[in-house]
């Protein structure tokens, strides 16, 4: 025993964080789903275009030759440099010699796919619930007293329709499962469930109970139509597709080529991969609400399975969670640490937000190239084509935030920063954009590594910097919102979020991805540019030696791309807003009674306006003086164009850039809780 001064008093044991209900701001299992509804139809036209387009008999090759094009130049911008010159004659020329397939023969396929998973999803109830497969309960329970029992369960779970309840005599594991559809479930009991009801009758209960939890959380329409659709697209879509593109290959071995791997073949796999990999998260999710559902009916905990169940964390690492990747059902251990605390529920995982962004960049891809064939492509057509994934992200990865910092303030944890999924998210981005070639071609011949590789560094760090924006957002929001329910304010900062995120990548598949394959313009062409825009006398030469000449077409191709300045006024007004609102000094309404209540420390937002002002003051009063230094050296009014005129637009951004970067600073330095 040591000595009286040095003995070591015991800890006071922390307070147990209370326990939240998990189903605050929605499961998100929604948006999985409409991920996958948007990719799969925006995949089909785009998929079988490539196997319809060489089909046709036609000569687009002799056309790019009578352009000028050399088909040996490795270089992907030699072609449209080629072609832009002439390109009415290109037109011609293509719609006489190889006019692109009708507009119908790309639409029929996501309708077919739709149609074919309609059918599917009437299908497979009847096929699982066959008479060769199935009895109905009265057949094993003539008595009754089975039915009775599991219509008090039924009865106290609330449910407003009674599930036909058949049993499967050959399965004889101690489990059941739910099939059919919201409106008309089928319960069918495992043989093996049946022959252990009189020993463990708290694992029937438990059982029953987590089936019929799926019924109550309406996920049963849900499964089956993730099941159909994917069924569906792979069976008319890409198998299809993969073989025309193994036949290809055969056709080049035959002729005395070596087989090459092209763009098509691994963009049909970037297509299936996150798809699948979506499918399985969104029927293991469904697990994790089922067990809480029926842990708040009342199921017994010792009623789960543990002869299965490994040491707590069995489920984790890279291997255990390599290996769940394809589980329909999460490890034993993951479900138990979920039913002692929801927080598992809560993460933003980061394979999920990895395909997110892989997905959202790929759908966006496939929208282009579905329309691609017919007409040239306009701004106008890259914003349709952002907005879908755009909202994809915003209801994916937005929500997932959201729901982090909800549980944070919920039980006084520290915020996460959301940099670090944004990141994951941006990564995704760049993996697409890698991998599907976008302006680097296909075929033979394929520039794989792009002229400047380290630009796909910038969806990582807009991916940061939005994710960490956006936890930012909902943090302040939490905090100040009085209403009943978060969704109205999480609705505002979904809205922000989505604008911001359409905007880039607008921008960055008109002219992220033409920098990362190598596009450049020689200081002669930008200054022939310059001096196109702003006529004037003065020599040419006067342009070329203005510092920061080449940054003018990037700053340009910011402002062409709509929704860049409403993007950016929205970073800065939807955290406003809430600093507007203001703490109440009470709980929120949102949050249940009983808990912690939130430090709201949110500063005033006269203490958060005030710097900016000043700031902006500042710059005004810079682009003012700046003005007057022009005005006294400005040359005669024919040669006021090229280099002077450029000179004002040079001072004029670079002094409304620093007011923006003013007021963005006085927002982040500002104080915000304690993390």
């Amino acid at each position: 025993m040591g000595d009286v001064g040095t003995e070591q008093r015991p800890r006071a044991a922390e307070p147990p964080r209370p326990r939240v209900d998990e189903r605050v701001l929605g499961a998100g299992t929604g948006a999985r789903f409409a991920m996958l509804l948007l990719l799969m139809p925006a995949a089909c036209g785009s998929l079988m275009l490539a196997v319809l387009t060489p089909l046709a008999d036609g000569d687009r090759a002799g056309c790019e030759l009578a352009a000028g094009v050399d088909p040996a130049d490795p270089d992907p911008w030699t072609a449209p440099a080629m072609i832009v010159g002439q390109q009415h004659a290109f037109d011609f020329c293509v719609s006489r010699w190889a006019p692109s397939p009708p507009w119908w023969q790309v639409a029929v396929w996501p309708v077919l796919v739709l149609v074919g998973a309609a059918v599917l999803f009437h299908v497979l109830p009847l096929w699982k619930a066959r008479r060769s497969r199935v009895v109905p309960l009265e057949a094993i329970d003539p008595g009754g007293r089975l039915r009775t029992g599991i219509d008090l369960l039924v009865t106290g779970a609330g449910l407003r329709r009674k599930p036909r309840i058949v049993v499967d005599p050959a399965a004889v594991t101690g489990g059941a499962v739910v099939f059919g559809s919201d409106r008309r479930p089928v319960l069918c009991l495992h043989g093996g469930l049946l022959a252990v009801r009189r020993a463990d009758p708290a694992r029937f209960r438990t059982v029953v109970l987590h089936e019929l939890a799926h019924i109550a959380n309406r996920d049963v329409t849900l499964t089956y139509a993730t099941v159909s659709v994917w069924r569906a697209f792979l069976l008319l879509v890409l198998v299809p597709a993969l073989l025309w593109e193994g036949f290809q290959v055969y056709q080049d071995v035959s002729a005395g080529g070596g087989p090459s791997l092209d763009r098509d073949v691994l963009l049909a796999l970037l297509t299936a991969a996150p798809v699948h990999l979506a499918r399985w998260e969104i029927l293991r999710s469904r697990e994790f609400w089922a067990d809480l559902t029926a842990l708040r009916w009342a199921a017994d905990p010792r009623g789960w399975p543990t002869a299965v169940t490994g040491p707590v964390g069995a489920g984790r690492g890279p291997m255990g969670g390599l290996a769940g990747l394809w589980r329909t059902h999460p490890h034993m251990s993951l479900r138990q640490e979920a039913l002692a605390d929801p927080e598992a529920l809560f993460r933003v995982p980061a394979l999920m937000v990895f395909l997110t962004g892989a997905t959202a960049c790929t759908v966006q891809i496939h929208l282009l190239n579905n329309v691609a064939p017919y007409g040239t492509a306009t701004t106008g057509r890259y914003l349709a084509a952002a907005l879908p994934p755009a909202l994809l992200i915003a209801a994916g990865v937005g929500i997932a935030l959201w729901r982090a910092v909800a549980y944070a303030v919920l039980t006084g944890a520290p915020v996460a920063s959301g940099a670090v999924p944004g990141a994951w998210l941006g990564a995704g981005m760049s993996a697409a954009t890698f991998v599907s070639g976008t302006g680097t071609g296909s075929g033979p011949g394929t520039q794989w590594i792009p002229e400047r590789p380290w630009l796909l560094l910038v969806p990582v760090a807009v991916g940061a910097v939005v994710g960490a924006w956006s936890t930012r957002c909902a943090d302040l929001w939490a905090r100040t919102w009085r209403g009943r329910t978060l969704r109205p304010a999480l609705l505002t900062g979904q809205t922000g979020l989505a604008v911001v995120v359409a905007s880039w990548l607008v921008w960055w598949q008109l002219y992220g991805v033409a920098y990362l394959t190598g596009f450049s313009l020689p200081a002669e062409g930008v200054a022939r540019w310059v001096t196109a825009r702003y006529p004037t006398t003065a020599p040419p030469e006067d342009v070329l030696a203005l510092p920061g000449l080449m940054l003018t077409p990037v700053l340009d191709g910011f402002a062409a791309v709509p929704l860049v300045a409403l993007g950016a006024a929205l970073m800065g007004v939807v955290p406003l807003a809430a600093w507007a609102v203001g703490p109440s000094g009470e709980r929120p309404r949102w949050m249940p009674a009983g808990g912690p209540v939130p430090p709201a420390d949110v500063p005033p937002l006269r203490r958060v306006l005030l710097p900016a002002l000043v700031c902006g003051a500042l710059a005004c009063l810079a682009l003012l003086l700046s003005r007057a230094y022009l005005h006294d050296g400005q040359p005669p009014p024919d040669a006021r164009g090229g280099s002077y005129a450029l000179r004002h637009v040079f001072w004029r951004g670079d002094r409304a850039s620093e007011v923006e970067r003013s007021a963005l600073s006085a927002v982040s330095a500002c104080p915000g809780p304690a993390a």
